[in-house]
């Protein structure tokens, strides 16, 4: 049963979730466990003894290996929220820039600055 947990504990580890305490999958929705909770199950694997030491250390890797996931999972979720604030950021300054610069250039205020583009304009061109 140990072996079946930690090898479908992993499989759905590697596929990728949310940090979320369950996971729904076409055979039910499965619970993932804390880092916590699977250091209890490394540390109590050498008590076993129902288990060979074979067994011991192919249940101890894939424990290991369900910590590193987590802790990937961890760390992609900080640079998502990162991501996600910095979008919006941008999201921000596209709409100030349409608002700034989407006037209707017929009218001679289609930018507020036209020197300064034809500047830099001027300059880009000489560069290449």
């Amino acid at each position: 049963m140990k072996r079946l947990f930690a090898s479908v504990f992993c499989a759905l580890l590697l596929q990728g979730s949310a940090l979320a305490t369950t996971l729904q999958t076409q055979i039910g929705d499965i619970s993932i466990p804390t880092a916590k909770e699977i250091n209890e199950q490394i540390d109590s694997l050498a008590s076993d003894a129902s288990l060979s030491d074979d067994d011991k250390k192919t249940l101890g890797t894939l424990y290991k290996t369900g910590l590193d996931t987590l802790d990937q999972i961890s760390d992609l979720t900080a640079q998502q929220k990162d991501l996600d604030k910095y979008l919006k950021d941008a999201n921000r300054k596209l709409l100030r820039l349409a608002t700034d610069y989407g006037r209707d250039i017929r009218t001679g205020k289609g930018v507020l600055n036209p020197l300064e583009i034809y500047e830099n304009a001027k300059e880009l061109g000489s560069k290449l």
